[in-house]
């Protein structure tokens, strides 16, 4: 048997470009919901204090930015998903209907729990928050013990990051990206339940026809109009379910 050909640093390095712009890939469609804010809010700040460590003054200064930057985004986390979590209870129907289609329904549902979701983690985060030095303690002064504790308290690493250090990014992030999921579910399913009667191919009928409407106006009897005008206009709308 032929010996097999030894791999080469060009195909090694070719393969690992490889996988790693499959992995980017993924993880750009995953986060595409709220790379903003996760850039903005957790990965740039978190970087930024990994960089300034060593510098106690600048360390102090980006911990008090990301305190206060990091309530704001979970306040408006809460607001987002408890509004998001209303619409989906408000969309939910109370009766099972025989012509609706599942996929909406699991969408809807699956918004209300990442709303559900999104409330309690940043809740739970504003805690881990809580245990920083406020603001007005976080000057140029702050012994260097306390400067740790911080390092330890936000970036969960002492020398080099480690598991601990990347599962808390996934922490911090986490709010958001429920909250974003439950909006995308929620749209998502709005538009699979309108869009029910294409999905199904449901035939035209006479039972899609709502209403009758007749113009009252006086123009109408004057003239105003065209002779070639309906007297009487028949509005047809399409709904997700037939009306018996």
């Amino acid at each position: 048997m032929a010996d097999r050909a030894a791999v080469t640093p060009e195909e090694v390095t070719q393969r690992t470009s490889w996988t790693f712009f499959i992995v980017k890939a993924a993880v750009a469609i995953i986060t595409a919901p709220y790379r903003r804010t996760f850039k903005l809010y957790t990965w740039q700040p978190l970087r930024e204090f990994r960089a300034a460590e060593g510098n106690r003054k600048l360390m102090t200064a980006l911990a008090r930015d990301f305190k206060t930057d990091k309530y704001a985004e979970l306040q408006s986390v809460q607001v987002a998903a408890s509004f998001c979590a209303g619409a989906t209870l408000a969309t939910l129907p109370w009766s099972r209907s025989q012509n609706g289609y599942w996929v909406a329904d699991a969408l809807w549902f699956s918004s209300l729990s990442c709303s559900i979701w999104a409330v309690i983690t940043s809740i739970q985060t504003k805690s881990i928050l809580d245990d920083l030095p406020s603001k007005e303690a976080m000057i140029s002064s702050l012994p260097e013990s306390e400067v740790q504790r911080m390092q330890r308290t936000i970036l969960r690493y002492r020398k080099t990051p480690g598991i601990s250090h990347w599962i808390m990014i996934f922490i911090w992030q986490f709010p958001s990206m429920t909250m974003s999921y439950a909006w995308a579910t929620f749209l998502a399913g709005l538009t699979v339940y309108i869009c029910n009667p294409f999905i199904r191919d449901a035939p035209w009928g006479i039972r899609h026809k709502v209403c009758t409407i007749a113009p009252t106006s006086p123009c109408c009897s004057r003239g105003c109009l065209p002779d070639t005008w309906p007297r009487t206009c028949t509005a047809s709308v399409f709904y997700s379910e037939q009306i018996r």
